[in-house]
């Protein structure tokens, strides 16, 4: 009777282990799963980041290279009032 309890016992544990190794392995692929996920969103959230800030930097040379255009033409344009004054 001994042998039967022990037998009885170990495939109580044995089954128990079992299922308790199943458990974690699902959870850790549902962790992984999960991670993969955040971490393919973080990388397009990252990508839409660079490509807005690219784009507004985009806008802010065409921008200042506008202005400075203006400005030189401004400049340019009152140093050659100056000289015909000065004639």
């Amino acid at each position: 009777q001994g042998n039967e309890q022990k037998r009885v016992l170990t495939e109580f544990v044995e089954k128990q282990v079992s299922e308790l190794g199943e458990q974690l392995t699902k959870r850790e692929s549902a962790a992984s799963e999960r991670e993969q996920k955040l971490a393919s969103s973080m990388e397009s959230t990252i990508k839409d980041l660079v490509e807005n800030v690219s784009a507004q930097s985009q806008v802010l040379t065409d921008f200042v290279q506008n202005q400075v255009g203006q400005l030189t033409q401004t400049f340019s344009e009152r140093d050659g009032m100056a000289s015909q004054m000065e004639k």
